[in-house]
């Protein structure tokens, strides 16, 4: 996604993948949170947080001038 944004390429099918597994990360932890609303909160809050912070560095990199594809 970084490479491909730096480009100015699209990047759908990549961030397709990284939500399916950002997902598969968050619900193999509430799986093994308490079953306490808290506790399946607090398990599945940091998968979304990374994909949120990644989101958010790969939009600052968008603001920059990258380099012009060949």
């Amino acid at each position: 996604i970084l490479r491909a944004r730096a480009y100015r390429r699209r990047t759908t099918h990549s961030w397709c993948v990284l939500i399916l597994f950002a997902a598969i990360a968050m619900a193999l932890c509430i799986i093994h949170a308490p079953t306490t609303p808290a506790g399946i909160i607090v398990a599945g809050l940091p998968p979304v947080t990374v994909l949120l912070c990644f989101h958010q560095l790969i939009r600052q990199l968008d603001l920059t001038p990258g380099p012009t594809p060949p």
